[in-house]
Parts: C-alpha cells; sequence; structure tokens
C-alpha cells in the first residue's frame, strides 16, 4: 500500500472497529486497483449477501407474512457500495490508510469491504461474522436508512407506503450511481498497466469450493 503501511497495526484496527480478523495479506485486501483484491471482493460480495439474509431472516422471525420480495428489497438497502463506504469513512484511521495512494470512490471502498470480509471469514466463525454484520446494519440504519419503529428500526413489511417508494427509488438510484462509478473504474483500467494476479485459476476455484461448502 505504500511506505509506513504496518500490517499488525491496521489488522488490530480492523478487528476493534469492525470485530473483522486478518492475517498479513490485509494490505492486499485493503488496495482496490489490485486484481487480486477485487477477485475477493467478488467473493466476499457472495457472503456478504448471504450473511445480511440470514440476519434480516432471523429479525424477521421467520414471519411467514413476509415474502421473497420484501426480504430482497429490504437486503437491497444494505448491500449497496455507497453504504460499504460510509461504513469506511466512518473508521477514519482505517480510510486514511486505504486512501493513501489514490483518490477514493464508492466502489473503491467497497470493493475494500467486500475483500476484508472474504479474508475475515477464514478467522471468525458464522456467530462472529453475524456479529459483525449486526454492527454494520446499526450503523447504516443509524445514517442512511428511515423506517419508522416503536424502539427500534424495523425492516420493509408489505404494505407499499410512500417510504417504501421513497426507499425504493434511492435504492435504484444508488445501484445506477455505482454502476457508472464501475464503468468509469473500468474505462481508466483499459488504458493502465493491470499488475498479475497473485492468485492462480486453481486457487480462485479453490477459495470458491471452500466458501460454498462452509455455506
Amino acid at each position: 500500500m505504500g511506505h509506513g503501511f504496518n500490517t499488525k497495526l491496521v489488522s488490530e484496527e480492523l478487528k476493534e472497529s469492525f470485530g473483522l480478523k486478518y492475517d498479513d495479506q490485509t494490505s492486499m485486501a485493503m488496495s482496490p486497483k489490485q486484481r487480486t483484491c477485487k477477485q475477493w471482493a467478488w467473493l466476499g460480495d457472495s457472503l456478504f449477501q448471504y450473511m445480511i439474509s440470514k440476519y434480516i431472516y432471523k429479525q424477521q422471525n421467520h414471519d411467514e407474512n413476509v415474502g421473497v420480495r420484501d426480504y430482497s428489497l429490504s437486503r437491497s438497502l444494505y448491500v449497496g457500495n455507497t453504504e460499504m463506504a460510509a461504513y469506511i469513512k466512518h473508521h477514519k484511521e482505517i480510510y486514511r490508510r486505504i486512501t493513501h495512494e489514490f483518490i477514493p470512490s464508492v466502489h473503491n471502498l467497497g470493493t475494500c469491504f467486500e475483500a476484508l470480509l472474504f479474508l475475515s471469514q477464514k478467522h471468525l466463525s458464522e456467530k462472529e461474522l453475524l456479529k459483525v454484520i449486526e454492527k454494520y446494519i446499526e450503523f447504516t440504519n443509524s445514517n442512511y436508512v428511515k423506517i419508522a419503529g416503536k424502539g427500534k428500526k424495523k425492516h420493509v413489511k408489505k404494505t407499499h407506503s410512500s417510504d417504501e417508494e421513497s426507499d425504493r427509488k434511492n435504492v435504484k438510484k444508488r445501484k445506477l450511481e455505482e454502476e457508472s462509478e464501475e464503468d468509469e473504474d473500468n474505462d481508466v483500467e483499459s488504458s493502465t498497466v493491470v499488475e498479475p494476479t497473485d492468485l492462480s485459476e486453481e486457487e480462485v476455484i479453490h477459495y470458491l469450493d471452500d466458501f460454498f461448502r462452509a455455506l
């Protein structure tokens, strides 16, 4: 990442801030322009969506009156790069380290968070990962998701209120913005030299096999 990047120190900060746990590969996970980081982020995205889904399902107490569409809408409020970027920016020390050598974008910060989540799942139990997700959702609820509830935030129900419609529009808008940012990143990369990945095709497949067996 650059001069002064102390992996041990950063790992301790990440554990304290996010509840995540790492080994000496942390610096690569915090390098969103590297192809290896992007591969880890791709794996981390699947894990992230799965853990968010599990958390929401648990919070709804397996309510039969809540349809799959409602679960999906509720999940979509949390899985965007905008929310992940805000979470990283909230932890200023980590944010400064990630952005040491490049101008940050929402897409890049989301990539880092997903890559870090993927690496951490090798060291944490599913119960510990759920705690990580709980911290993230609590932060997102308190700052971005405005859904009224008695004493606590609630997830989207089946009634189609104006708030829900507003949420849908905001989610769609965020997705379009993120896709636009990702396209810009790809345009930049196509004109620059991309460093080769540290992972062979066999290693990526191995990671995938381990990941899906863990589910």
